[in-house]
């Protein structure tokens, strides 16, 4: 059988599907603080390809941002005075230990529910953008003189 190229008329003649879904309702449990992260995270790129398979670890991802925040938002508070008072020190450690388990957290469930732009970048695709880059030693179009 022989391929022929389609007119203009039969192309224009196919249905346009197009693809939408409803942003998935965060779920009651979370807290208005988790629920507004749940919410960013659903309309992100990365957010499209979350299925509803998937929804318990967008839950934990939530909880697991904003316990981040709370976190930090200790070291931050935390006096340097504190340090040498009172076990002050062990406190700091144990706060900055925290942070760096939820941090790998986040990383870990970020990966696994494809939100990275790294996760989603095919080696094929990724290998092309390096091996397109120009080389610094060739002159330029523009370099040269006319």
């Amino acid at each position: 059988m022989k391929r022929v190229r389609k007119s203009a008329q039969e192309m224009a003649a196919r249905p346009v599907l197009a693809f939408s879904r409803k942003a998935p309702e965060p779920p009651p449990i979370l807290t208005d603080a988790e629920a507004e992260v749940w919410r960013s995270l659903i309309v992100s790129p990365g957010g499209l390809l979350i299925t509803s398979e998937a929804f318990p670890f967008l839950k934990e991802l939530c909880q697991q941002i904003v316990n981040a925040d709370l976190i930090a938002k200790e070291i931050r508070e935390f006096k340097p005075e504190w340090l040498p008072v009172n076990g002050g020190l062990e406190r700091f450690d144990h706060l900055l230990r925290v942070q760096d388990k939820i941090a790998d957290r986040i990383s870990s469930l970020s990966s696994k529910l494809r939100l990275s732009p790294s996760s989603r970048a095919h080696k094929e695709a990724t290998g092309r953008q390096v091996g397109n880059q120009p080389d610094p030693d060739r002159p330029r179009r523009r370099d040269y003189q006319a």
